[in-house]
């Protein structure tokens, strides 16, 4: 089964055998200090157990390429993680062809069989990367959603290396700023794009992941924007990112996208578009489901959207 290093990676996290995991309790919300930044510091949330190691920061490109690593730090996260979350996607106690929200009832659908017993954390969506118009979950918009300040967060595995849309936000022919993506690069960097307003130069910003990831091993994806810092990107907790031009996607034809640092302003306060889970939704037509793109081979879990920037770095 394709999946099944990604359920005994789970088995072996949630039984702590094997793996060098520091287990010791970890602070509660009310342990941490406030931060004068504004942004919330989402390791005080934490309620699972944490990876003692930080993530692979070496470029690919300059030699073999590199893991990001395993991520251990919120497996199976209980219930809401802060007051910050409107939105959270289990997948675990879903119907057939919906995902529901186990915060704010902003519910969605998908195609029936792309649930499975392998994530991270109990039920996940699995999806072949081929058939994008079934390969996807969607969630409609909701006012909820026009977020200034925010962040999102998830667990993900590749199961082949390649260009693969996580989570989208998008659509074609508009320049409505706060447009987002997440995607994967051809050689497993992790990007993600927001678009700015429109007669901006660039119109869109891309960060990019310095660390790649590595097929058939689970990996957590955080991006947040409004607060101080502005854009983040978060790999396994680490917001080392890789700046210049030369990594590639696939957007329906291969593209080349430069990556430029975090700390720019931006939020998706004018984005009213569905959320897509597994696809690429940036060639979208408004209003209709066609054409997305890049298609994920591999799975998506434990989806959190929130209301307020966070910091997903490790210790």
């Amino acid at each position: 089964m394709r999946h099944a290093c990604f359920a005994a990676f789970g088995a072996l996290l949630l039984s702590g055998c094997g793996l060098l995991l520091d287990t010791a309790p970890r602070p509660g919300p009310e342990d941490a200090a406030p931060r004068d930044t504004g942004v919330f510091d989402a390791r005080a949330l934490d309620t699972g157990l944490r990876d003692g190691g930080a993530a692979d920061a070496s470029p690919a490109r300059d030699a073999e390429p590199r893991d990001g690593g395993p991520d251990a730090s919120r497996i199976c996260p209980a219930g809401v993680a802060g007051l910050s979350v409107i939105a959270h996607y289990t997948f675990d106690a879903d119907g057939p062809s919906e995902v529901r929200d186990a915060v704010g009832g902003h519910h969605g659908s998908v195609a029936v069989g792309r649930h499975c017993d392998v994530g991270a954390c109990d039920t996940a969506l699995c999806f072949e990367g081929t058939e994008p118009g079934t390969n996807h979950a969607m969630v409609p918009h909701s006012p909820d959603f026009l977020l200034e300040k925010g962040a999102v967060e998830f667990f993900a595995q590749l199961d082949s290396l390649g260009s693969f849309g996580l989570v989208s936000r998008d659509t074609f022919g508009t320049m409505e700023a706060g447009h987002l993506t997440v995607m994967t690069t051809t050689d497993g960097h992790v990007v993600f794009r927001l678009q700015v307003l429109e007669g901006s130069a660039p119109p869109a910003r891309w960060l990019c992941s310095r660390a790649v990831v590595e097929v058939g091993r689970p990996f957590h994806v955080g991006v947040s924007w409004g607060g101080t810092d502005g854009v983040q990107l978060f790999l396994n907790h680490s917001d080392e990112l890789y700046v210049g031009g030369g990594l590639t996607i696939r957007q329906g034809s291969l593209t080349s996208i430069t990556c430029v640092d975090s700390g720019a302003p931006g939020g998706i306060e004018g984005n009213s578009e569905p959320w897509y889970f597994g696809v690429y939704a940036g060639f979208r037509r408004p209003d209709t489901p066609y054409d997305v793109r890049a298609p994920l081979h591999g799975v998506i879990d434990e989806v959190r959207i929130h209301n307020a920037p966070m910091n997903f770095g490790g210790p």
